[in-house]
């Protein structure tokens, strides 16, 4: 089994990185921030960066962010990898993929369902909180799955191909 990595949460802000970078330049690899995090253009952190490996108040700060979205990520996993309607199609991409921490340090408001990982099977949302992310982000209300599944392709959410294969089928119904 390949080792736990933080993946982006797009459904949530984030900062993109513009410009090109030179060889040596630390930011060089960094397209994407959220949190304070810095992440690759696949959305993927990247642990080496110096955000994260120096020795700051703020570095050490990160580092406890990582380690426990790290650590909800060991969670989540072992709950996917036995549950039985998952079929190998399905759990093939989905090996590195990860659940996202929702939780910031500053912010304890609940935060919004992961739309983008909640279509991709990566995790199981309640159908009031999808419909409730739904329409706070896009302003539109849903009554059924394929309607859900319909608009967050419209709105580049997610891709058709990226659904899990228990969404797809639920589409083409």
């Amino acid at each position: 089994m390949s080792a736990p990595q933080v993946r982006m949460d797009k459904s949530r802000d984030f900062a993109t990185v513009h410009g090109e970078r030179l060889a040596g330049d630390p930011h060089v690899g960094v397209h994407f921030y959220q949190d304070g995090l810095p992440f690759d253009s696949s959305g993927i952190l990247v642990a080496d960066h110096i955000d994260l490996t120096a020795q700051t108040p703020l570095a050490e700060k990160l580092r406890k962010r990582v380690a426990r979205k790290l650590e909800k990520a060991a969670q989540v996993r072992p709950a996917r990898e036995s549950d039985p309607s998952a079929s190998a199609d399905d759990d093939e991409d989905d090996e590195t993929r990860v659940e996202k921490d929702e939780e910031d340090d500053e912010d304890d408001r609940p935060q919004p369902a992961n739309l983008e990982a909640w279509a991709r099977g990566e995790v199981d949302v309640p159908w009031q909180e999808v419909t409730q992310a739904i329409a706070k982000r896009f302003s539109k209300r849903v009554s059924n799955k394929r309607d859900a599944l319909e608009l967050l392709i419209e709105e580049r959410v997610v891709a058709v191909g990226a659904l899990s294969v228990k969404n797809r089928r639920a589409l083409e119904d």
